[in-house]
Formats: structure tokens, sequence, C-alpha cells
């Protein structure tokens, strides 16, 4: 079985919070790490593996979307939070068009979910912070990263944001 292993980006190149003018730790504890166990004859246990790890966000009470890959065909989901608590999630689905996949987490999650908004009202250039839980220990690493967007076909889908008042300027409407 893969070794899931704890790194962290280096301090120089994680965001702060004072750059930004939306609550930026409120944000980032809205993402999980998700780990995913499948069964060895499932159909894609060759070709995408037994043990997927990935990160989703709280969109809802209890409710994770993250990408399908992980959770297809999973047997076994963990929800790795960012305050170190780990909780056991449930396959609802995903889309193929889209390629989301939905996780329902089977016990309380008592974090604040990130409001669904429109990426066209995104600005391509702007840069996007996310931040990667570790899913080693189940404590929050300090993996948070600042990233582009790097294709404009992301533009048709919906993207996860914060509630207007907190959203970052870029997509707010």
């Amino acid at each position: 079985m893969a070794s899931l292993i704890e790194w962290k980006v280096p301090q120089s190149v994680q965001p702060r919070a004072e750059d930004y003018s939306y609550d930026l730790e409120r944000t980032l504890s809205s993402v999980v790490g998700l780990h995913s166990i499948v069964p060895p004859d499932a159909f894609t246990a060759d070709t995408l593996g037994v043990e997927r790890a990935g990160n989703g966000v709280l969109v809802d009470d209890g409710l994770v979307l993250t990408i399908g890959y992980l959770i297809t065909e999973a047997e076994t989901v963990w929800l790795h939070l960012g305050d170190g608590r780990v909780v056991q999630g449930h396959a609802l689905g995903f889309d193929q068009e889209t390629g989301f996949g939905l996780v329902q987490a089977l016990g309380k999650i008592d974090l604040p979910p990130l409001e669904i908004g429109s990426s066209s009202r995104a600005d391509q250039m702007k840069p996007c912070v996310s931040r990667t839980p570790s899913i080693a220990s189940g404590s929050p690493s300090s993996a948070s990263r600042r990233a582009r967007p790097r294709s404009r076909a992301c533009s048709r889908h919906p993207v996860a944001t914060t509630s207007s008042a907190a959203r970052p300027p870029c997509l707010r409407g």
C-alpha cells in the first residue's frame, strides 16, 4: 500500500492574510484533504490505483465537492480537516461531464462551507490560493500555495467562493 507523507510549502511562498481583502483563514478552513480506498478488483483499480488522495471543499453542511476519480468505486472515504480531525465520508456520486464528485461527511464537521459562485466573474490572471491539509497525520500542514488558473476551460464551471462580503474582489458581483 502506498505511504502518504506530509509535505510543507516554504513559508516564503505561503499566502499572507494581509494580502487579501477577504478572510483567508475562514476560506481555507473549508478546504479538506480526502483519502479513499478502492477494492483491488474494482474496474478502475489498475489505472487509478487502490489508494487515492486529493482535496475537496465544503460546499454545504457536510457536503464536500471534489474530483470524481478520487471517489470512483471507493469503499472507504476519509475527510481530513485542517484542525486535525478526521471524519469518515460516503461517496454520493460524480458527474462525468464536469469530473466533479460529491462526498457526504458521516460525522459533524462544524466548519463554514464556501458558497458556490460563478467562475465567469473571476479574473483569470489573479492569483488564487489553496490549502492542502495533511492527510498523513490529519493535522494542518503549512501547505498553502499560490497558483494561477491555467485554462479558460475552467471558466465554464461553477467555483466555490466565500459569501459576498468575504468574497475576493475578482469574484464579487
